[in-house]
């Protein structure tokens, strides 16, 4: 894939692929030290209009040095992850928290200042499943939602609510309490 052009895999920091159908995302993951340097984005279903295919966002060979003579805007990319959540935490402050927290980590790592900079945020939301409910249950805990399809909406929410890098107190309020269950 890299040989057609003056990219590094070494450079690589994201990669979006778009497949036929969900099944078909899981082949070939890669290892967890790659998985925390480069976002996978993978994603099912390209019924009718799109066909199948994946795009790599690498950073050119200046992108770690403050090269004086890059001036203007241009496109920028800043990977970070937040930590994984137990199922309860899902759709609730503590997700929302650590995304706000992701995404200033990601405009750090893009170099963007200015939050009005920042026009496109890909985040991939982790879903509940009923072992993961039963898991909450048997610690005490309560889920948001027990469907998991239900969870997508509660997730994509929650990652949503804090895009700015200085959250407001209106979002914090409106979101469900924060607790241990």
């Amino acid at each position: 894939m890299f040989a057609a052009t003056s990219a590094s895999p070494r450079r690589a920091c994201g990669l979006l692929r778009r497949a036929q159908c969900a099944s078909c995302l899981s082949d070939g993951l890669a290892p967890r030290a790659v998985e925390q340097r480069i976002a996978f984005v993978m994603s099912g279903g390209t019924e009718g209009v799109l066909s199948p295919h994946i795009t790599v966002f690498a950073r050119g060979p200046n992108a770690s040095d403050a090269d004086a003579t890059i001036s203007g805007k241009r496109l920028s990319v800043g990977v970070a992850h937040t930590r994984d959540f137990l199922p309860e935490e899902i759709g609730r402050a503590p997700q929302i928290e650590e995304t706000a927290e992701a995404v200033r980590l990601a405009m750090r790592d893009a170099k963007i200042d200015d939050r009005d900079d920042v026009h496109f945020v890909q985040i991939k939301c982790p879903l509940l499943t009923s072992e993961r409910v039963e898991a909450a249950g048997r610690r005490g805990c309560k889920t948001i939602t027990a469907s998991g399809y239900a969870s997508m909406g509660y997730s994509r929410g929650a990652s949503a609510l804090r895009r700015s890098a200085s959250p407001s107190r209106s979002a914090r309020s409106n979101a469900s309490p924060r607790r241990k269950c």
